[in-house]
């Protein structure tokens, strides 16, 4: 976690291209310095309860859709240069991010990408996604950051819709099947007991019954679980680039908004690591803080002590990324306890870090500091959080166990209720039943 000779970050844009760092030790030579996960992995990882604390709306957008809203708008000869694949290099994100910015200017474009991220987060599993956007404010377009975001909102109310009758539809199925279930072992079990001179066999078909019936009922009970519908939650961002007044329309907007109701679980500070200085942003954090919002804030994606400093005083709720520290700052994250969103695929593509198996997730697992894995810009680096989990079961020796309590402790620094907490905590559980349940089948 030292810092890296000129990182460079992907936020809701990438920052400014610097000097790819100084060449780092060679990795071991039984392991590749990029191992990819195989396919055991992923499949546990897809099944696996997970919680998204740090991805950012515009770069979950989907290829499909990103081609269809820059039909007309692009250039077709750089669209054909737009590829999409995890080990995309640096030029592409930034060339990715450029189109992307251009495109999605429009509140019709905002309340898709959000409703597509969503559905496509809940695909893969996630019991809480935390969606975080910059609010846009383009006179041109005719949209303001009160519009904007209330179209993001839109997107995310007609996902959750979706995603609920999908929910019921399932419990609904779960619920057939565990009856049929009852059913069977119980037309069975009469069939048995009345022969003649037929007691052992009538004892052993009641016990093979409940058995039945009993595994059906946990089947049923993980299912049900498996299809609960995903919580999503919005954190709304201020872009470096922005200046104090600017900020703090983006914090009041987010007050507003919480006290109306909406989905808001805080204020996130990114953009690029380069832009601005933290004078212009600390009062309307300061104001966040003081009118109950979550705060979290990118940080260290480049060397700056000071700023790094100034944010660990200011205790936020969590850090995002944390490439670039000094041993003394370093030892300050450490005492702070405070949990830092790790993003494996975004640090490697934007050479925050050497490789995969140089990340500072190792650090962290060895302080055993709170971490969250999390996608960044799933879209733009063609990954999905079950990928970030089986890389780090790939990289850093996780067995099924530890990646299970990783994705729990996560839950634990969530911007949610203490009753959002306890109902993620009861999914967790109930997925350890389930296989715990299914090892002894398999037995």
């Amino acid at each position: 976690m030292r810092q890296p000779a000129g990182a460079a970050s992907a936020v809701d844009g990438p920052c400014v291209a610097r000097p790819p760092p100084a060449p780092a030790p060679p990795p071991p030579p039984q392991q590749h310095p990029h191992p990819e996960p195989d396919a055991a992995s992923l499949a546990f990882c897809r099944r696996l309860p997970k919680v998204e604390l740090h991805a950012h709306l515009n770069g979950c957008i989907r290829p499909s859709t990103l081609r269809e809203l820059a039909a007309g708008v692009v250039d077709a000869k750089e669209l054909e240069g737009l590829e999409f694949k995890p080990h995309r290099d640096l030029p592409a994100v930034f060339k990715m991010f450029d189109v992307i910015r251009r495109v999605a200017t429009s509140h019709e474009a905002a309340e898709r990408i959000a409703f597509e991220g969503v559905e496509d987060f809940a695909a893969d599993g996630c019991a809480l996604l935390e969606l975080r956007t910059t609010p846009k404010n383009l006179p041109e377009r005719g949209m303001t950051k009160a519009s904007y975001v209330a179209a993001v909102l839109r997107g995310v109310a007609a996902a959750e819709a979706a995603l609920r009758e999908r929910a019921a539809a399932a419990s609904d199925g779960c619920a057939a099947a565990a009856n049929g279930a009852e059913s069977g072992s119980t037309s069975g079990g009469g069939g048995s007991s009345g022969g003649g001179g037929g007691g052992g066999g009538g004892e052993g078909a009641a016990a093979e019954g409940a058995a039945a019936e009993e595994a059906a009922a946990e089947a049923a009970a993980a299912e049900e679980a498996a299809a609960a519908p995903m919580l999503v939650r919005l954190i709304l961002s201020i872009d470096r680039r922005e200046d104090a007044e600017a900020a703090t329309e983006t914090v009041a907007l987010a007050e507003r908004l919480r006290a109306q109701g909406a989905p808001i679980a805080g204020v996130d500070l990114c953009g690029d690591p380069s832009a601005g200085r933290w004078p212009s942003w600390a009062p309307a954090l300061l104001r966040a803080r003081a009118s109950g919002l979550r705060v979290t804030l990118h940080a260290a994606e480049v060397p700056a002590a000071e700023e790094f400093g100034a944010m660990l005083a200011l205790g936020p709720d969590r850090l995002g990324h944390c490439c670039c520290l000094t041993e003394e700052l370093e030892a300050r994250l450490w005492e702070s306890r405070i949990p830092v969103e790790l993003c494996l695929s975004s640090n490697v593509a934007t050479r925050s870090v050497p490789s995969l198996l140089e990340h500072h997730f190792r650090a962290f697992l060895g302080r055993r500091h709170p971490v969250a894995l999390c996608t960044d810009d799933c879209g733009v680096f063609a990954t999905t959080l079950s990928r970030e989990y089986a890389l780090a079961a790939a990289a850093f020796g996780l067995d099924e166990e530890a990646l299970t309590d990783l994705a729990a402790a996560a839950a634990e620094h969530a911007f949610v209720s203490d009753a959002e907490r306890a109902a993620l905590r009861a999914r967790f559980a109930a997925f350890r039943v389930e296989r715990a349940a299914g090892r002894a089948r398999h037995q």
